[in-house]
């Protein structure tokens, strides 16, 4: 069984509304669900957020700040600083956290926020 196969995939351009913000989401993108915290234990609290799967990524996980301060209610300042890397032009800054992926249901974007439905990166 190949894991994407299972997620949901849409070969339609559509919209995704979060906090208010329209990200538009091209075909074939696989949208998975995930949440982000500095604290080392599941918090059923914590929101969940969607992320865009990009296994072209060169890192663990990539946010943008506006939306970590935004979508997870993290301000970047208080996690801890790794460094900085080169992107282009941009140099944005590495920070630690922690990343839990969401569990969704073969072809569905549903989800459920216990903790044996989520994995830690």
């Amino acid at each position: 069984m190949k894991i994407p196969d299972r997620l949901p995939v849409d070969d339609l351009h559509h919209l995704l509304n979060i906090h208010g913000e329209s990200l538009r989401i091209r075909p074939f993108q696989i949208i998975v669900e995930v949440s982000i915290s500095d604290a080392l234990r599941w918090d059923p609290h914590t929101p969940i957020l969607p992320a865009l799967l990009d296994t072209g990524n060169n890192h663990n996980f990539s946010i943008q700040d506006h939306q970590l301060s935004r979508w997870a209610g993290i301000q970047t300042q208080g996690l801890a600083f790794l460094g900085i890397i080169r992107e282009g032009e941009r140099a944005p800054s590495l920070r630690r956290a922690h990343i839990w992926i969401h569990r969704t249901a073969r072809g569905k974007a549903g989800r459920s926020a216990r903790p044996d439905n989520c994995t830690l990166l």
